[in-house]
C-alpha cells in the first residue's frame, strides 16, 4: 500500500521533477551537457553489447571510491559495467580513475525514466552501494527480473532506528533485494526485518580503495600547520608542559 502511494506521487511529480532538474542546471548543480541522463536519455553504448552487463549505483564520492576495485575486477573478467552516481564530484572521480568505464548520472526515481534507462542498458544485475536505494529503482528493476544486490550496507544511528520502526511498510520493496553484505553485524537482523532475502557480514569495501589523489607538498604544509596549531593550543592550555609537548611533524 505504501509503495502504491509512492508510485502514484512519483508519477504525478513528473513536471515538478523536470523543473527541478532544469533549475539545478541553471545554478550549476547539474551538467549542462549531461543533464538528460537524469531522465534516462543517453547516446552512449557498450562497445561489445554481447557481454553480460552489471549496473552499479554509488551515490557520491565515498561509495564511488570504494567500488573502484570491484569494477576493475569485473571488467578484467570481460563484464560490461555501467556506473551511476548522483553528484558531479563523484562523476569526476569516476572519469579520472575509471576512464574506460561508462558513467551515467542516475535517473531520478520516476518509473518512466528508470524504464528508459533499463531498456537501453539491459543490465543482468544491479548492485547498490551502502544505503543508496529508492523504491521505484528497486521495483522497476525487479519487474524486469533483474537480480538486486546491496553491498556494504550501512545505516546511520538515525536511519537504523527509523528503518526498524517503519521498515515493515516497505517490506514489499526490500524483498526484491536477493543478497546483501554489511560491515556491521548489527545490521544483519535489520536487513532480515526489512525483507532482504539473504545477508551476510563482510568487511568494509572502503578498506580496499586507494586513497584520493593529493599533492605531497600541500600535505606537508598542512601537517606543519596542524603541528603549529596543536602546539600553540596545548601551550596556551598548559604552558608549564611546553618542553614535553609532541609535534605532528612525523
Amino acid at each position: 500500500m505504501i509503495y502504491q502511494l509512492y508510485y502514484v506521487l512519483s508519477v504525478l511529480s513528473f513536471p515538478f521533477i523536470k523543473m527541478w532538474v532544469f533549475f539545478r542546471k541553471q545554478i550549476g548543480k547539474e551538467s549542462n551537457i549531461r543533464y538528460k541522463e537524469r531522465f534516462g536519455i543517453t547516446s552512449k553504448h557498450f562497445t561489445d553489447p554481447s557481454l553480460k552487463c552489471i549496473w552499479i549505483h554509488a551515490a557520491s564520492i565515498g561509495e564511488t571510491v570504494s567500488v573502484i576495485p570491484l569494477i576493475k575486477r569485473l571488467e578484467k573478467a570481460r563484464i560490461n559495467v555501467i556506473l551511476t552516481t548522483i553528484t558531479r564530484t563523484s562523476a569526476q572521480i569516476a572519469q579520472e580513475r575509471l576512464p574506460g568505464t561508462i558513467h551515467q548520472f542516475v535517473p531520478y526515481d520516476h518509473p518512466l525514466w528508470l524504464n528508459r534507462f533499463l531498456n537501453h542498458w539491459q543490465p543482468n544485475l544491479l548492485i547498490l552501494m551502502e544505503s543508496e536505494f529508492w523504491p521505484n529503482m528497486l521495483m522497476q528493476t525487479a519487474k524486469k527480473h533483474i537480480p538486486i544486490h546491496l553491498i556494504n550496507a550501512r545505516f546511520s544511528p538515525t536511519s537504523f532506528t527509523r528503518w526498524r520502526k517503519y521498515g515493515a511498510y516497505f517490506k514489499s520493496v526490500f524483498e526484491n533485494i536477493s543478497f546483501a553484505t554489511t560491515p556491521h553485524e548489527k545490521n544483519l537482523e535489520l536487513l532480515t526485518q526489512l525483507g532482504v532475502q539473504f545477508s551476510r557480514y563482510m568487511p568494509n569495501l572502503k578498506f580496499l580503495a586507494a586513497p584520493l589523489p593529493f599533492k605531497k607538498e600541500e600535505r606537508s604544509e598542512i601537517k606543519k600547520g596542524l603541528s603549529g596549531l596543536a602546539y600553540g593550543l596545548a601551550l596556551a592550555l598548559e604552558p608549564e608542559k611546553k618542553h614535553f609537548l609532541p609535534t605532528l611533524h612525523q
